[in-house]
């Protein structure tokens, strides 16, 4: 049998100042959590990742579950925004 797998979603509505200790405290509410996805819909040079990636990793690598950081889901690189 399969196992069920649970995805929760978690929007950041602010990105600077970061809300570290908010994010910090959305992480501790999923003791099993495993990975963290980054999705944006804006091609993947165009949105939040590239200035928020490095804070992810300091924040949740060194964190008790352990979760990794997995690659962002977005479009690809782009010149303009609309396809």
């Amino acid at each position: 049998a399969l196992g069920l797998e649970h995805v929760a979603i978690v929007r950041i509505e602010q990105l600077y100042p970061l809300p570290e200790e908010r994010l910090i405290a959305e992480i501790e509410k999923y003791s099993n959590l495993q990975e963290i996805v980054w999705t944006q819909e804006e091609p993947l040079n165009q949105g939040a990742w590239y200035y928020l990636a490095p804070h992810m990793f300091r924040i949740v690598v060194p964190h008790p579950t352990k979760a990794k950081v997995m690659e962002p889901v977005a479009r690809p690189p782009s010149a303009a925004p609309a396809t």
